[in-house]
């Protein structure tokens, strides 16, 4: 308990007998913490991503649409709400290049999307 980091440390003061009883009370009643781990939703929560560019470049040269996700799939898939912000457009045509700031994905790229998190639907 002590590394969770939303806590805070309460002090009571009064006479030594009812600081006693209080804290005997508080330890019964397993009220030291409203902490319960049980009840935690957990969200994961990607930062910006496109596969755009280069990455798009890889995951075709590798016809490996689950590449570069692999490495946090099991995490995003862990959470009870996982939120992917993707930065770029879904466009017919769409081509990959290297060098130029062509921020589009093939429309055809969402459905890559159910891969990372697996809980979705294509």
């Amino acid at each position: 308990m002590s590394e969770y980091p939303l806590r805070a440390t309460v002090w009571i003061r009064g006479p030594d007998e009812w600081q006693r009883s209080l804290s005997a009370e508080i330890a019964e009643r397993g009220l030291s913490t409203n902490r319960r781990p049980e009840r935690l939703t957990v969200l994961a929560m990607t930062g910006v991503t496109a596969l755009t560019r280069g990455v798009a470049l890889q995951i075709e040269a590798r016809q490996d649409w689950g590449w570069p996700a692999r490495k946090v799939a099991d995490l995003l898939a862990g959470a009870d709400l996982t939120h992917v912000s993707n930065e770029a457009s879904f466009m017919p045509g769409c081509q990959a290049k290297a060098k130029v700031s062509s921020f589009c994905s093939r429309r055809s790229t969402w459905r890559h999307y159910a891969w990372w998190v697996p809980t979705w639907s294509s």
